[in-house]
Formats: structure tokens, sequence, C-alpha cells
């Protein structure tokens, strides 16, 4: 647990740097590969999960891979990571990594070393959604436009697995919803 806490907290803490920087981001014309979603509150990193940061003695310390950064609202990054880091997942159920209790329990305890307060939390699993379908979403365009990477994710079945996700997280949001607020 003190990966998932570490990370929470170095989370937290690049997004209060990145929202210092978000008047003059925003005055520039920058490109991102990940289109900027309002409010603008933070540099989104878009990707923020255990196979982009580095750990050093079971702590979280750094942050790697920034190709899909952007702005946004602390809840989109938050829920992407959270779908990374609980995971909330239903192949991590299948792979006997925990299943939803411990989804939501590590869930919680993320939330809670990143600080964000219990009156925010019910919107998570509807972010969460959210962002999963934008990610299809956006890994299908990529593909029609040729861009091969995702043309071979969509092909390898990424886009079905998040599909699946959704509907996992969909089915039982409430639950969810409820584990949060305890």
């Amino acid at each position: 647990m003190t990966a998932l806490r570490s990370a929470a907290r170095l989370l937290r803490r690049y997004h209060d740097c990145t929202a210092l920087f978000m008047p003059p981001m925003l005055e520039k014309d920058q490109t991102w590969q990940l289109p900027p979603r309002p409010p603008f509150e933070v540099i989104c990193h878009g990707d923020f999960a255990p196979y982009n940061v580095v750990l050093n003695s079971g702590e979280v310390t750094d942050i790697i891979d920034f190709e899909t950064a952007h702005p946004g609202p602390r809840d989109w990054d938050i829920a992407y990571a959270i779908y990374r880091w609980a995971p909330l997942s239903a192949g991590v159920a299948i792979e006997d990594l925990g299943g939803l209790d411990t989804q939501i329990l590590r869930t919680r305890l993320f939330l809670d070393a990143y600080g964000l307060p219990a009156k925010e939390r019910p919107v998570l699993p509807g972010m969460i959604i959210d962002r999963l379908n934008a990610l299809v979403g956006f890994m299908e365009r990529e593909a029609a436009n040729g861009v091969e990477r995702y043309r071979r994710n969509i092909e390898e079945g990424h886009d079905r697995i998040y599909r699946r996700d959704v509907a996992y997280i969909s089915e039982h949001r409430d639950e969810i919803i409820a584990g949060l607020m305890d």
C-alpha cells in the first residue's frame, strides 16, 4: 500500500505545481496529443499509472512519460489514475488480484492520500467511464487516420478491454460510490 499512497501524494504535488502554470499555458498556442478538457485546472498527466512512475524502495518518487499530458480538471486525471492504480477493472478480478471490495478499498486509500474531499468522490465512477470512452474514441480516430500504433491497439483488442471495464464500472457504480463515502 506504500506505493499506492505515495503515488497519490505525488500526483497531488504534480497537480498543485501545474496549477501554477495554467494561466500562462493557456495563453500560448499549444498542441497536445490528447485534447484539452475544460475546466482547465491542471496539466493532467493523462496516463498516471504504475508503468509510468519510478519506484524507489517501495515508494513512488518520480513520474515519467508525459506524452499524453494536457490541460484539464484534476478529477479527469484522478479518474484514470484510479482506474490504473486500484485498479477498477473486470480483468483484475478474473486474475484473482482482488475483487470489487479490494478495488474500492484501494480507491479510497488513493483518494485519502491524494486529499480529495468526500463531497467530490461520487462523480469519479462516471468520470472514469467518460475517460475510458474518450480513450477508445481517441484510439479509433487515430487508427482511422492511419496511425499504426493505434491500429495495432484496436487489432489487439485494447478497445474491447476498456469497453468491458466501462460495463464493469457502470454495473457496480452505486457500490463504488457507497464504498468511497463510508
